[in-house]
């Protein structure tokens, strides 16, 4: 089977977070602060493999977050290792079908425990249904946040909660986890409740594909990186995911960039294979061995000119 891998990476927000919807006690908000998430995509399957990690600030006794899917997923742990190795690679700092509900219901398909979180995968028929399940089970919900999760249930997508508990700490990283599911075509949940605003937010997107990739037309990511893997990085990478017996053939990496102020109400992004299969190399990287071989011959070449015309001007003065 061949396989076209997508991965995404990163988000570092002081509000609410795009792959998903916070929800804390009432009154009591919850700040994502860096996430990470990892896609693999499987054409032949046409299943996703979402790989998701996060860290939280919040004074809530305990809190969740929502995560829509147009299937019901595969819930499992995976490896944070592949986070750091995939920003190695790519050279930047280290910073988640069954049988229809009754009418205006919502069926739970499963509840498990995952990742350091309890996890229930969810359909509704309706959202008002939803709003009061999560009411009933812990999940306050808000006028902003049924209108985000409106066209999901709407649309009969499945739509999982997940709740920790804080543990005494205002600061917790929980473990990576993994939800596999099918879909037609690659995609990042992108659109967000409406809510406060960050001055500062950076969303970094890393596709890891068979190919270079593209996003939608109108979305504020732009490219910043371009390049194929060797087969060693490839292969750690994925072992790394739990995906190694995955595939073969050659990877690239695209990153792409957004520093929108707000998301809310923005549409899904979702991904293909771009036009422009060239290198795009990151500016400000570090450059390789060879490169760097060069630039110092030069700036020695450079230098020395000049402590010889210095040379001669101090002998011509003493001379005078």
């Amino acid at each position: 089977m061949t396989l076209a891998f997508v991965a995404s990476a990163l988000l570092v927000a002081p509000a609410m977070a795009l792959a998903c919807a916070p929800v804390g006690g009432r009154d009591t908000p919850v700040r994502i602060d860096a996430e990470e998430a990892i896609i693999v995509w499987d054409a032949a399957a046409k299943t996703q493999h979402f790989i998701r990690r996060a860290s939280f600030t919040t004074k809530a006794k305990d809190f969740g977050f929502l995560v829509p899917t147009p299937t019901r997923p595969e819930l499992a742990e995976a490896d944070d290792g592949a986070f750091e190795y995939l920003a190695g690679i790519v050279q930047r700092p280290v910073r988640i079908a069954s049988a229809p509900a009754a009418r205006g219901d919502v069926k739970v398909l499963e509840t498990r425990k995952v990742a350091g979180f309890d996890a229930a995968v969810l359909e509704a028929t309706a959202p008002d249904a939803l709003d009061r399940w999560l009411k009933r089970n812990g999940y306050p919900s808000s006028p902003a946040l049924l209108e985000w999760y409106r066209p999901y249930v709407e649309g009969r997508w499945i739509v999982t909660a997940f709740k920790i508990a804080r543990q005494g700490v205002e600061m917790i990283s929980p473990a990576a986890v993994r939800m596999s599911f099918q879909t037609e075509r690659p995609f990042f949940p992108y659109s967000e409740p409406k809510g406060e605003v960050g001055k500062e937010r950076l969303l970094r997107v890393s596709i890891l594909a068979e190919a270079r990739y593209g996003a939608s037309d109108g979305w504020a990511g732009k490219t910043v990186f371009a390049g194929r893997l060797d087969g060693n990085e490839r292969d750690r990478l994925l072992a790394r995911l739990r995906l190694a017996n995955a595939g073969q053939g050659t990877l690239w990496v695209t990153e792409f960039e957004d520093r929108s102020d707000s998301r809310a109400g923005a549409p899904d992004v979702h991904f293909m294979r771009a036009g422009d299969q060239s290198t795009l190399l990151r500016t400000g990287t570090a450059t390789s061995g060879a490169t760097f071989l060069v630039w110092l011959i030069g700036a020695v070449a450079v230098f020395a000119i000049i402590a010889v015309l210095l040379l001669r001007t101090l002998r011509k003065k003493a001379r005078g």
